[in-house]
């Protein structure tokens, strides 16, 4: 099963990579979606060169998953819980004359409480994810294009 994963992989990648490198080619490289040999040689430079630097992101990087832990902490919060409450305040603020005041109060704390949330969802779980992130650090065959498992399941 485990050949099968790496070639289940495999595939997906170079489907998602096509689309990709088509964007990439339309914006920057328009002379690779031609006919011919020049534009075959630069599809190819191109597709090679996205899947080089793939290949060395999530090797050299080894903790990778920790990594996406921590910008998941701070951006997932920030857009979903800290943001949202601020431009509801600062609409409230600009449209108070057309609102009852029983409505502000109301608007106004449910935003300021889920400000105060957000603000503490964003301190604890960026918090714990830089715990975990100095753990996993600190244990030995993390090192770059090192395979090994961090799991503690086996030990």
């Amino acid at each position: 099963t485990g050949v099968a994963m790496g070639d289940i992989v495999t595939i997906s990648y170079t489907l998602y990579q096509q689309v990709l490198c088509r964007a990439i080619c339309i914006k920057v490289l328009p002379g690779a979606l031609g006919k011919g040999s020049q534009a075959r040689v630069q599809w190819f430079a191109l597709t090679t060169l996205l899947l080089a630097a793939c290949y060395l992101c999530a090797n050299l990087v080894p903790l990778f998953i920790d990594l996406v832990n921590l910008i998941g902490a701070v951006f997932c919060t920030v857009l979903s819980c800290v943001f949202p409450p601020m431009l509801v305040l600062a609409l409230r603020k600009q449209d108070r004359a057309n609102r009852t005041r029983w409505v502000h109060w109301v608007s106004d704390g449910t935003a300021a409480a889920v400000l105060v949330l957000g603000v503490y969802l964003l301190v604890s779980c960026t918090l714990s994810c830089l715990v975990v992130l100095g753990q996993d650090a600190s244990k030995s065959g993390n090192g770059p294009f090192g395979c090994h498992s961090i799991n503690d399941a086996g030990s």
